[in-house]
């Protein structure tokens, strides 16, 4: 299964946005769709957007697809690598069939024996791999239920206050015992725990954050759940912008036509760039720059998610209904919970380790292989032609990021207490060495770097140096 970041499904729908300039005033737009859903979030603008007048930035080709990946032993930790070349910029893609929704994996078939490989060398360092762009998009699907009108939502000041928030050391004690259910199926892990991770450190509340991609990227028509309007905005699934933010990126920008509106409520037609993301991750934390930068003003002493809403939509967007859509939302899938939750809570919540590479295929599992008279020290996560994104499967600290001779692009991430994980053969890596990562947080893109057959990740558990069988950690995800 393929979610690409670098691919774009050329639709004939127009994109679901609402952008905010980089000075933190917001434009707001209507779209061409007949409507944004059940929700009826009539407010929301909706940037109208053709994928081939868009100036595309990063594009990444597509690699061929090989037949059956195989992996070497462990590599040596290599020494710091050199810094990378500037980036050239790559020829447009060619368009892609829409990305099928992905199921459990299915079961790998017993690689042909080939001859007996020779030993790996130690592996070199190299130059470290460009970066690219890639969303992360949901798996399942959850059909939004009907609201009612906004009719009654008219006037700034037609709004209840919430429950006020919990402390910020009550909230790291808080632990939620059921499972996060009922929300959109688009919502992914990576942009929950991007949330919550806003959430503990800025105070900014989960609810609001999940509130606005909701209403600003939601219920598109790219992506998996995309042909049912149940997938992404252009925005978001191209450039991982959940929030319609203007201005220059992580990846740069890219110009979209939009629709906006004054204060009197006229619409105009204008093109502005819109930022470019590597990851969800990016974007969240980009959005909590902007709102200490430029709302802290208005957010000063704020002590409940529906004033916080209320008060950043007066400069969010140019609809003077801003806040109380996003109040509805909230209600309607009763996000609040999200604001009583720690990124701890959610952490325990995944299982031991999140899955590093969901909609991959296990093709070679941990310890002796008769076909190669070796022994792999991890299990491949073949994932065929595509490149996929790839997660750090618990939290810690990138030691190593970089060309790693066999190991291709390498990223080692040391969780604490002599637990490391090693994801090998990347197309693309998003962090960089001593970089503190998040459970779920995404890391790169799979790949066929280094000694490789076919695009794969090779995963790898080192408990005090000494390999160990990663489904004992993964068998919450199996």
């Amino acid at each position: 299964m393929k979610y690409p970041k670098t691919m774009c499904v050329f639709l004939s729908a127009a994109v679901v946005t609402t952008s905010v300039l980089s000075s933190g005033v917001a434009a707001y737009a209507t779209d061409g769709e007949e409507t944004v859903e059940a929700i009826e979030i009539q407010e929301r603008s909706e940037v109208v957007e053709e994928p081939e007048m868009l100036e595309t930035l990063e594009v990444s080709e597509e690699p061929e697809q090989p037949e059956t990946s195989e992996e070497p032993e462990t590599p040596e930790e290599p020494e710091t690598p050199e810094e990378p070349e500037t980036p050239e910029e790559p020829e447009q893609p060619e368009q892609p069939e829409t990305p099928e929704e992905p199921e459990q994996p299915e079961e790998p078939e017993q690689p042909e024996q080939p001859e007996t490989p020779e030993e790996p060398e130690t592996p070199t360092v190299g130059e470290k791999p460009e970066k690219s762009q890639m969303p992360e998009v949901s798996k399942d699907s959850t059909a939004p239920k009907k609201s009612e009108s906004l009719k009654s939502w008219k006037g700034n000041s037609n709004y209840s206050a919430s429950k006020p928030f919990l402390a910020i050391g009550d909230r790291v004690r808080y632990n939620v015992e059921l499972p996060i259910e009922g929300i959109p199926s688009f919502i992914t892990q990576e942009m929950i725990v991007g949330a919550l991770k806003a959430q503990d450190e800025t105070g900014y509340p989960a609810s609001v954050t999940i509130a606005q991609i909701i209403q600003e990227s939601g219920f598109g028509k790219y992506g998996p759940g995309g042909e049912e309007g149940k997938g992404l905005s252009y925005l978001a699934y191209q450039y991982c912008n959940l929030f319609g933010i203007k201005g220059s990126g992580t990846a740069g920008s890219t110009i979209l036509n939009t629709f906006e509106m004054t204060a009197e409520g006229e619409v105009y037609h204008t093109s502005a760039g819109f930022r470019a993301y590597n990851t969800y991750t990016e974007c969240i934390e980009d959005r909590s720059k902007l709102l200490m930068e430029v709302y802290s003003d208005l957010t000063e002493n704020v002590t409940d998610a529906n004033t916080f809403a209320m008060k950043i939509g007066k400069r969010w967007a140019t609809s003077i209904h801003y806040g109380q859509s996003l109040i509805r939302v909230m209600e309607r899938y009763d996000l609040y919970r999200l604001d009583d939750m720690t990124l701890m809570d959610f952490s325990n919540m995944i299982g031991r380790f999140a899955n590093p590479c969901p909609g991959s295929a296990i093709t070679s599992t941990f310890g002796y292989r008769t076909f190669d008279n070796a022994f792999h020290r991890g299990i491949d996560m073949g994932t065929g032609a595509d490149n996929i994104p790839t997660y750090a499967a618990e939290a810690g600290t990138v030691t190593y990021a970089g060309a790693a001779g066999n190991a291709g692009n390498l990223i080692v991430i040391d969780h604490g207490d002599g637990l490391v994980t090693k994801y090998m053969h990347h197309a693309r890596i998003y962090v960089e060495e001593g970089q503190h990562v998040e459970k779920g947080q995404q890391i790169g893109l799979s790949g066929t770097t280094g000694r490789s057959t076919g695009n794969h990740l090779h995963f790898q558990v080192e408990e005090n140096g000494k390999a160990a069988d990663p489904m004992k950690y993964l068998q919450d995800e199996e």
